[in-house]
């Protein structure tokens, strides 16, 4: 059955094509002054410390993020920093846009170290912009004396290296937040990149919440560099329940005994060392039962919640949307749904729901949006009824209802109906009319047609649209394949991406090529050479020795001018590991310098015939 109103819309596809075009260039062009009005309008300064608590040798790294302007704004002026030395700084733009607001920020980060013990007060800090100052919050921080050395210490001997594990709360309420933290501390230098492996958590729904940059702390009179990673945990049942062991593995390095020229350590393959954490026993409590709503949904945490509806009047039969904002503290993942009330004025359908994860000064939260589609079944002045959204707070112990308010809707009459006098009669008591508007009256003579601009078959437009997602599907077999061999040839994966990675390595260093970072610097020079060889020969990097490289080299037929300049770099990277002090800036430069040619050399070496 055809509808004539379908065929003369058929009709108009150029123009309908053209308003399209016209539609799309003004939205991006709304959302672009959107944009520009957010950032003129909305600009704030915020400041935050990742650490509140330091004892002397410590670091913490302080943020200020400025909402708004441009690249050229300046940095925030922070004046007010007594007792602190600054050890770095470092800046990021970030964009973010969350149900059609956009926001832009700049993040400034200071890494600090404290002079002496007290409690200070940082901030706030000042950015001037357009002639106009933004201020920030203050922060506070408590400086102690350095930690006793028990946790470094077995049988009167310190540590090199050792891991533990701490949670925030011992005695949570069931789906409430548990902070995990495990550290990794270490006197010596490590030969290889930790591998980690997390604790087991069956009884709980965990994410990972950050992994903290390192810092360094003092232990008993000797330093340590930690590495933290923070989780989340959510417990699942009441009871006693068990956080499992963490285990680390690395390699550090080991000096040989009968070295007279004291560079045993430089060519030896280091020592394995294997650790884990003691496991950890929380007593999670079940929620209470005073006070607990009727049907009570679960959920846990601190909440608000807000509704809107995409248009305040429309017409019968023609839907609606409410969109339902919940936003708070708490695992934001597992929020259900509101529970929707009976309504007589509307049929109600489930509609889509997305979410935004936050997870700031270690605690998770963020914004869960639901939509529900309402469809009214009769015109007047009708009301969506307001729903409830029950939780319990653990902060204070307490179960809380927060609601939404009702919203008023004006339904008119469909302007699809059909009026009275053009219904008519099928017979058998059959009436096609205003009750029935799913129906059209076919015409049964053609007033004449004939085309109206060219055959959309043949519109150039028409045709390379349709050639995407063919060329979507030969790209995506191609990538498939190469993935696939990728996962089935390891050796093959390795070598294609040796060069790339070195590259990275390399990029790394230029941005410590500095003195005062000259082992990171030679640590990444070395890691740069040595891995771009193992890769492109399928074995393993670790405890790779001067000898071993230079030998696999020759045989892959380096010349002997370019295999002593990377004998020679790798032996001067190894020594920087142990002994940086008489390292130079001109060391640093002409190190950089001859690392990029000895990598341009590797890659013009054809290892696939060796």
């Amino acid at each position: 059955m055809f509808n004539h109103s379908a065929i003369m819309n058929e009709h108009a596809i150029p123009t309908r094509r053209l308003t399209n075009w016209v539609v799309a260039v003004g939205l991006m062009l709304c959302a672009l002054l959107a944009d520009v009005a957010y950032a003129a309008g909305q600009m704030s300064l915020t400041m935050s410390i990742d650490r509140t608590a330091l004892s002397m040798g410590e670091t913490a790294t302080l943020d200020m993020k400025f909402v708004g302007g441009d690249r050229n704004t300046p940095a925030p002026d922070l004046r007010k920093l007594t007792g602190f030395n600054i050890l770095n700084r470092s800046s990021s733009i970030n964009f973010r846009s969350v149900n059609g607001v956009s926001e832009k920020s700049t993040v400034h980060s200071i890494t600090i170290s404290p002079k002496q013990v007290g409690t200070f007060v940082i901030g706030p800090a000042e950015i001037v912009v357009n002639g106009k100052s933004y201020k920030s919050n203050t922060v506070t921080v408590k400086v102690t004396a350095e930690q006793p050395a028990t946790a470094a210490q077995a049988g009167g001997q310190k540590k090199d290296l050792f891991i533990e594990a701490v949670v925030d709360n011992d005695t949570p309420y069931v789906g409430e937040q548990v902070l995990l933290t495990v550290r990794f501390f270490h006197a010596v230098n490590l030969i290889s990149q930790p591998s980690y492996t997390a604790p087991q958590t069956t009884d709980f729904w965990n994410d990972v919440i950050s992994s903290q940059p390192s810092y360094y702390t003092n232990i008993g009179g000797r330093r340590y560099r930690v590495l933290e990673i923070n989780t989340a945990l959510f417990p699942t049942r009441s009871g006693r329940l068990q956080i499992g062991r963490a285990f680390l593995e690395t390699q550090v390095s080991e000096k040989r005994r009968n070295d007279k020229f004291g560079f045993g350590s430089f060519f030896n393959r280091g020592r394995t060392v294997s650790l884990r954490t003691r496991p950890l026993e929380i007593n999670v409590k079940p929620l209470p039962t005073a006070n607990k709503p009727k049907d009570f949904s679960g959920v846990v945490g601190s909440y608000a919640i807000t509704a809107s509806v995409d248009q305040s009047s429309t017409e019968v039969n023609t839907p609606v949307t409410v969109t339902y904002r919940i936003s708070g503290l708490g695992n934001i993942k597992v929020l259900p749904r509101p529970k929707m009330p009976q309504v007589s004025d509307f049929r109600v359908y489930e509609g889509s729901s997305d979410e935004t994860v936050t997870k700031d000064r270690n605690v998770l939260g963020g914004i869960k949006i639901f939509e529900q589609t309402f469809i009214p079944t009769h015109e007047g002045r009708l009301k969506i009824p307001g729903v409830a959204y029950d939780f319990f707070d653990p902060s204070e112990g307490k179960y809380k209802v927060i609601h939404t308010s009702d919203i008023p809707l004006n339904v008119v009459p469909s302007s699809q109906a059909l009026d009275n006098h053009n219904s008519f009669n099928l017979g058998s008591n059959v009436r096609v009319g205003s009750g029935m508007s799913a129906i059209r009256y076919i015409k049964k003579y053609s007033d004449g047609f004939s085309p109206k601009g060219e055959i959309l078959l043949f519109d150039k437009l028409y045709i390379a649209m349709n050639s995407i997602p063919l060329l979507g599907i030969l790209g995506a077999l191609l990538y498939r394949k190469r993935r696939d061999k990728f996962a089935s040839d390891t050796g093959y994966a390795r070598a294609r991406s040796a060069g790339r990675l070195a590259n990275k390595r390399l990029k790394r260093a230029s941005s410590v090529a500095k003195v005062a970072s000259a082992e990171e610097f030679f640590g990444e020079i070395r890691q740069a050479i040595l891995s771009f060889v193992a890769d492109k020969l399928n074995v393993s990097p670790h405890g790779l020795t001067i000898g071993e490289v230079t030998e696999m080299l020759a045989e892959a037929g380096f010349k002997d001018e370019d295999l002593e300049k990377c004998r020679r770099l790798i032996q001067r990277a190894d020594y920087v590991r142990y002994s940086s002090g008489s390292i130079t800036e001109e060391h640093i430069s002409d190190s950089l310098k001859l690392a990029k040619e000895i990598l341009i050399r590797l890659q013009e070496v054809d290892f696939a015939k060796h």
